[in-house]
């Protein structure tokens, strides 16, 4: 709701300063594609971490809400110790994806005292794959395309 009531404050403030729509296209263009960027960064980081972690078998634990994000995670036991995953825990079907006293591979990652179970790893993998084509996507089309055209009937 406040992101819906943000931006038409925004393009209030647009009409009221007489802003062409072409600028205020662009410029959601590129606060979409800096949006981008940051999850690409970000999932980049997560996947350093992933290939850095060690290979280990574990037990699923529980799924319960994490402290300080207040998100359902699930917890793995690896060599005794209890890990929460990095990521969320899925929101649909937990009790098919996630089944008690099972084993499971996960990467452990001691620093960061956390686990990547399978799905974290898938997303890091096709989210670092998505986020980069779509960044390098943006980047093209920003220099192939006639925005500087667009720019000139602004002026």
């Amino acid at each position: 709701m406040e992101l819906i009531l943000s931006v038409a404050v925004v393009l209030v403030i647009c009409v009221i300063l007489n802003i062409p729509f072409e600028a205020v296209f662009i410029g959601a263009v590129f606060f979409a594609w800096g949006i981008m960027l940051l999850v690409n960064i970000l999932l980049l980081y997560f996947f350093v971490r992933m290939i850095f972690s060690e290979y280990k078998s574990a037990e699923f634990s529980r799924i319960e809400k994490s402290e300080p994000w207040k998100m359902d995670v699930a917890y793995y036991i690896v060599e005794g110790k209890e890990y929460p995953c990095v990521f969320p825990a899925e929101g649909v079907m937990n009790s098919k994806l996630y089944k008690k006293n099972r084993k499971y591979h996960v990467m452990v990652n001691e620093r960061m005292e956390c686990v990547y179970d399978r799905f974290a790893c898938t997303t890091c993998i096709l989210g670092v794959i998505a986020t980069t084509f779509i960044t390098v996507a943006g980047i093209y089309l920003f220099i192939a395309s006639d925005i500087f055209d667009l720019f000139k009937i602004i002026n």
